[in-house]
């Protein structure tokens, strides 16, 4: 039991760090993502990172899977957590808003089969999955653009019949 609960939670933790690292190289933005994307701009705390694979997740269970799903059952409320989830109505956030749809569902059938304690560890997990790979994303963001700099202002010392034409 204890064993499966940890795979699930590994799963999760893996779906959320390639989630977050995404496709075309572009950061998901979404609930979490986007708090953990500005604190990649600035320090970021460990108090932060609690929140946002801690406590968030806690809060999320108590509320979805501990007090709504017993009385809607599992995929209304998989369907409630991702709306919840909805911030803009851009395609983005929608796909955003389903892929917490999906989490919903395999956070409920986790609350279902072995209880808050572990629904809470496996979302947990998927939301530390998405924070450190938004902030490896957002440091190799930083170090290209720093890279960029450096390039430019290089060139700056060259003669002009030496640097590269710029694209228009």
């Amino acid at each position: 039991m204890k064993s499966d609960v940890l795979k699930l939670a590994g799963l999760a933790f893996c779906w959320g760090y390639a989630k977050s690292r995404s496709v075309n190289g572009e950061t998901m933005k979404g609930d979490c993502s986007d708090s953990i994307h500005e604190m990649a701009r600035h320090s970021v705390s460990p108090a932060q990172l609690i929140m946002n694979a801690g406590l968030g997740p806690l809060q999320e269970e108590m509320l979805f899977r501990a007090g709504m799903q017993p009385k809607i059952g599992l995929a209304p409320t998989a369907a409630i957590f991702g709306a919840f989830h909805l911030r803009r109505m851009d395609a983005q956030n929608v796909a955003h808003a389903a892929d917490a749809g999906l989490g919903g569902l395999l956070y409920g059938f986790v609350y279902d089969h072995f209880g808050l304690a572990a629904s809470t560890m496996v979302h947990g997990a998927h939301n530390l999955g998405v924070a450190i790979g938004t902030l490896l994303s957002a440091n190799q963001e930083l170090g290209r653009r720093a890279r960029a700099r450096k390039t430019a202002s290089n060139l700056q010392g060259l003669p002009r019949r030496l640097r590269p034409l710029r694209r228009r």
